[in-house]
């Protein structure tokens, strides 16, 4: 996602609108903290254990 926000910033700041330089491009934008979150509950919370053959 920030580097993203580094593809944003002029057109959000100048125009008021965000523009890719891809956009055709498939993905979803998501921030590096909501998959660190994601994370602390996938290791810290019962359930989420590895499934072994």
């Amino acid at each position: 996602m920030k580097n993203t926000l580094i593809f944003w910033k002029e057109s959000i700041q100048y125009e008021g609108v965000s523009k890719t330089p891809f956009p055709d491009a498939k993905g979803a934008q998501i921030h590096e903290r909501d998959i660190a979150d994601a994370a602390v509950v996938a290791i810290s919370e019962a359930g989420h254990e590895p499934v072994r053959s």
